[in-house]
Protein backbone atom coordinates (compact mmCIF):
# COMPACT_ATOMS: atom_id res chain seq x y z
CA UNK A 1 0.00 0.00 0.00
CA UNK A 2 2.83 2.41 0.86
CA UNK A 3 4.43 1.67 -2.51
CA UNK A 4 1.19 2.57 -4.30
CA UNK A 5 0.94 5.84 -2.38
CA UNK A 6 4.54 6.75 -3.27
CA UNK A 7 3.90 5.92 -6.94
CA UNK A 8 0.77 8.07 -6.92
CA UNK A 9 2.64 11.04 -5.43
CA UNK A 10 5.42 10.71 -8.02
CA UNK A 11 2.89 10.39 -10.84
CA UNK A 12 1.03 13.48 -9.65
CA UNK A 13 4.27 15.48 -9.54
CA UNK A 14 5.08 14.47 -13.12
CA UNK A 15 1.53 15.21 -14.29
CA UNK A 16 1.69 18.69 -12.81
CA UNK A 17 4.82 19.42 -14.81
CA UNK A 18 3.36 18.00 -18.03
CA UNK A 19 0.04 19.84 -17.75
CA UNK A 20 1.61 23.18 -16.92
CA UNK A 21 4.29 22.88 -19.59
CA UNK A 22 2.12 21.65 -22.44
CA UNK A 23 -1.21 23.17 -21.34
CA UNK A 24 -2.88 20.09 -22.77
CA UNK A 25 -4.42 19.09 -19.47
CA UNK A 26 -7.94 20.29 -18.95
CA UNK A 27 -8.27 23.33 -16.73
CA UNK A 28 -11.78 23.87 -15.52
CA UNK A 29 -12.17 27.34 -16.92
CA UNK A 30 -14.83 28.39 -14.47
CA UNK A 31 -12.62 28.47 -11.41
CA UNK A 32 -9.45 30.36 -10.61
CA UNK A 33 -7.15 28.07 -12.56
CA UNK A 34 -3.88 26.98 -11.03
CA UNK A 35 -0.14 27.21 -10.87
CA UNK A 36 2.23 24.36 -10.10
CA UNK A 37 2.40 25.32 -6.41
CA UNK A 38 -1.32 25.06 -5.76
CA UNK A 39 -2.43 22.60 -8.39
CA UNK A 40 -4.29 19.46 -7.39
CA UNK A 41 -4.74 16.23 -9.27
CA UNK A 42 -8.43 15.44 -9.36
CA UNK A 43 -9.88 12.00 -10.00
CA UNK A 44 -12.89 12.07 -12.31
CA UNK A 45 -14.10 8.81 -10.77
CA UNK A 46 -13.40 8.98 -7.03
CA UNK A 47 -10.43 7.09 -5.63
CA UNK A 48 -12.46 5.60 -2.80
CA UNK A 49 -15.09 4.09 -5.12
CA UNK A 50 -12.79 3.21 -8.04
CA UNK A 51 -9.43 2.13 -6.65
CA UNK A 52 -8.54 0.46 -9.96
CA UNK A 53 -8.58 3.90 -11.66
CA UNK A 54 -6.31 5.74 -9.21
CA UNK A 55 -3.38 5.77 -11.63
CA UNK A 56 -5.34 5.74 -14.88
CA UNK A 57 -4.28 8.86 -16.81
CA UNK A 58 -7.75 9.18 -18.37
CA UNK A 59 -9.22 9.45 -14.87
CA UNK A 60 -6.90 12.28 -13.77
CA UNK A 61 -7.55 16.00 -14.18
CA UNK A 62 -5.60 19.09 -13.22
CA UNK A 63 -7.54 21.54 -11.07
CA UNK A 64 -7.17 24.44 -8.65
CA UNK A 65 -6.87 23.92 -4.91
CA UNK A 66 -10.57 24.74 -4.52
CA UNK A 67 -10.20 26.71 -1.30
CA UNK A 68 -8.50 24.05 0.80
CA UNK A 69 -8.79 25.08 4.44
CA UNK A 70 -11.81 27.32 3.92
CA UNK A 71 -15.24 26.44 5.35
CA UNK A 72 -16.96 23.87 3.10
CA UNK A 73 -19.56 26.33 1.80
CA UNK A 74 -16.69 28.43 0.35
CA UNK A 75 -14.84 25.49 -1.20
CA UNK A 76 -15.09 24.66 -4.91
CA UNK A 77 -14.00 22.12 -7.50
CA UNK A 78 -12.35 18.94 -6.22
CA UNK A 79 -12.09 20.19 -2.65
CA UNK A 80 -15.86 20.66 -2.42
CA UNK A 81 -16.58 17.61 -4.58
CA UNK A 82 -14.92 15.06 -2.30
CA UNK A 83 -16.15 11.57 -3.26
CA UNK A 84 -19.13 12.82 -5.28
CA UNK A 85 -18.93 12.16 -9.01
CA UNK A 86 -19.69 14.07 -12.17
CA UNK A 87 -21.74 12.59 -14.97
CA UNK A 88 -19.52 14.14 -17.67
CA UNK A 89 -15.72 14.04 -17.89
CA UNK A 90 -14.36 17.50 -18.81
CA UNK A 91 -11.24 16.02 -20.39
CA UNK A 92 -13.29 14.06 -22.93
CA UNK A 93 -14.21 16.38 -25.79
CA UNK A 94 -17.62 14.81 -26.45
CA UNK A 95 -18.51 15.10 -22.74
CA UNK A 96 -17.19 18.67 -22.59
CA UNK A 97 -19.39 19.62 -25.55
CA UNK A 98 -22.44 18.09 -23.83
CA UNK A 99 -21.85 20.34 -20.82
CA UNK A 100 -23.08 23.36 -22.83
CA UNK A 101 -21.48 25.91 -20.49
CA UNK A 102 -22.80 29.48 -20.46
CA UNK A 103 -22.12 32.53 -18.31
CA UNK A 104 -24.18 35.52 -17.28
CA UNK A 105 -22.80 39.06 -17.15
CA UNK A 106 -22.93 38.70 -13.36
CA UNK A 107 -20.38 35.87 -13.37
CA UNK A 108 -22.78 32.99 -12.87
CA UNK A 109 -21.96 29.79 -14.74
CA UNK A 110 -24.66 27.41 -15.88
CA UNK A 111 -25.34 24.59 -18.28
CA UNK A 112 -28.26 23.88 -20.59
CA UNK A 113 -27.82 20.24 -19.60
CA UNK A 114 -30.12 20.04 -16.56
CA UNK A 115 -28.15 17.30 -14.81
CA UNK A 116 -24.77 18.98 -15.32
CA UNK A 117 -26.20 22.34 -14.24
CA UNK A 118 -27.16 20.71 -10.95
CA UNK A 119 -23.62 19.30 -10.64
CA UNK A 120 -22.10 22.77 -11.25
CA UNK A 121 -23.82 23.93 -8.07
CA UNK A 122 -24.15 20.83 -5.90
CA UNK A 123 -20.99 18.86 -6.76
CA UNK A 124 -18.50 21.59 -7.73
CA UNK A 125 -19.99 24.66 -6.00
CA UNK A 126 -18.90 26.86 -8.92
CA UNK A 127 -21.41 29.63 -8.22
CA UNK A 128 -20.09 30.46 -4.80
CA UNK A 129 -20.23 34.26 -4.40
CA UNK A 130 -16.46 34.78 -4.49
CA UNK A 131 -16.10 32.98 -7.84
CA UNK A 132 -19.08 34.79 -9.35
CA UNK A 133 -17.56 38.12 -8.29
CA UNK A 134 -14.14 37.13 -9.65
CA UNK A 135 -15.60 36.07 -13.00
CA UNK A 136 -17.65 39.27 -13.22
CA UNK A 137 -14.54 41.35 -12.46
CA UNK A 138 -12.45 39.58 -15.12
CA UNK A 139 -15.22 40.06 -17.68
CA UNK A 140 -15.56 43.76 -16.84
CA UNK A 141 -11.79 44.14 -17.19
CA UNK A 142 -11.84 42.63 -20.69
CA UNK A 143 -14.82 44.75 -21.72
CA UNK A 144 -13.02 47.84 -20.43
CA UNK A 145 -9.83 46.95 -22.33
CA UNK A 146 -11.82 46.43 -25.54
CA UNK A 147 -13.60 49.75 -25.10
CA UNK A 148 -10.48 51.85 -24.44
CA UNK A 149 -10.22 52.81 -28.10
CA UNK A 150 -12.93 54.80 -29.82
CA UNK A 151 -15.19 52.94 -32.23
CA UNK A 152 -16.22 49.35 -32.65
CA UNK A 153 -13.72 46.49 -32.37
CA UNK A 154 -13.12 44.66 -35.63
CA UNK A 155 -13.59 40.95 -36.10
CA UNK A 156 -9.78 40.59 -36.34
CA UNK A 157 -9.20 42.41 -33.04
CA UNK A 158 -11.68 40.21 -31.22
CA UNK A 159 -10.21 37.06 -32.82
CA UNK A 160 -6.74 38.12 -31.67
CA UNK A 161 -7.97 38.70 -28.10
CA UNK A 162 -9.76 35.34 -28.18
CA UNK A 163 -6.64 33.55 -29.41
CA UNK A 164 -4.56 35.13 -26.64
CA UNK A 165 -6.96 34.09 -23.89
CA UNK A 166 -7.31 30.56 -25.21
CA UNK A 167 -3.55 30.04 -25.49
CA UNK A 168 -2.62 31.57 -22.14
CA UNK A 169 -5.27 29.83 -20.01
CA UNK A 170 -5.49 32.89 -17.79
CA UNK A 171 -7.36 32.56 -14.56
CA UNK A 172 -11.14 32.41 -15.10
CA UNK A 173 -10.66 32.61 -18.85
CA UNK A 174 -13.82 30.61 -19.60
CA UNK A 175 -16.12 33.60 -19.14
CA UNK A 176 -13.85 35.73 -21.35
CA UNK A 177 -13.74 33.13 -24.12
CA UNK A 178 -17.52 32.76 -23.90
CA UNK A 179 -18.00 36.53 -24.14
CA UNK A 180 -15.57 37.01 -27.04
CA UNK A 181 -17.00 34.09 -29.03
CA UNK A 182 -20.49 35.51 -28.49
CA UNK A 183 -19.32 38.90 -29.75
CA UNK A 184 -17.73 37.30 -32.80
CA UNK A 185 -21.01 35.60 -33.69
CA UNK A 186 -22.77 38.96 -33.64
CA UNK A 187 -20.26 40.32 -36.17
CA UNK A 188 -20.93 37.59 -38.73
Amino acid sequence: MLCLQICLVKLKMKLRKVWLKSKTGFVLTACGGFQKEDMKIEHFKSQSKHKELQLDYKNLLGCCNGGVGLPQKQQTCDTFKGDKELSLNPSVESDFNKMQIYYTKYGTIFSNDENFNKEINEVLNLNVTSLENDRKSVLEGVKSALNKKQGTRTKEQIQKALKNFKSEHKSLYGIVVYYLEKRLKKLK
